[in-house]
């Protein structure tokens, strides 16, 4: 059993195949509090809302390359809000450029997956990232 089974996780991923394989990935190492809106507009308003209601998302997953309200921009809002500037987010993307990446770093992420998902170095850094402890780069930034 993970004992961060209930740890509250926002997979922002708009392609349906994409959130069925990643939600089969964090079901397999024991995650059960998945919300997985359609679109990233639909995160950011779930996002404020939570965040606002004081019950804020203790991880957000996202996507870089979406419509409407793409990763690097949902990132930079999140960043940029004083109410979630803290939040906890990693970056799952087909986008393996290193200087996305270094980018990503110096916003303030937690964590970079190059799809698909290595699943051995996702649950350590899922479970350094829940017991806030420091991460380790070579499990939290992935690329191919």
């Amino acid at each position: 059993m993970n004992k961060y089974a209930e740890k509250k996780i926002l997979l922002v991923e708009d392609s349906e195949v994409g959130r069925y394989l990643i939600q089969q990935v964090l079901s397999e190492l024991g995650y059960k509090n998945i919300t997985a809106p359609e679109t990233s507009v639909e995160a950011w308003d779930l996002i404020a809302q939570t965040t606002l209601d004081g019950n804020p998302f203790d991880l957000i997953l996202t996507d870089l390359n979406m419509p409407d309200l793409d990763g690097m921009d949902l990132v930079l809002n999140i960043k940029g809000d004083k109410l979630s500037e803290n939040l906890k987010i990693i970056v799952i993307s087909a986008e393996a450029d290193p200087k996305i990446v270094e980018l990503l770093k110096e916003i303030g992420i937690e964590g970079y997956f190059s799809k698909p998902v290595k699943k051995e170095h996702f649950k350590i850094t899922l479970e350094t990232l829940f017991d806030n402890k420091d991460i380790d780069p070579k499990h939290a930034y992935n690329l191919p």
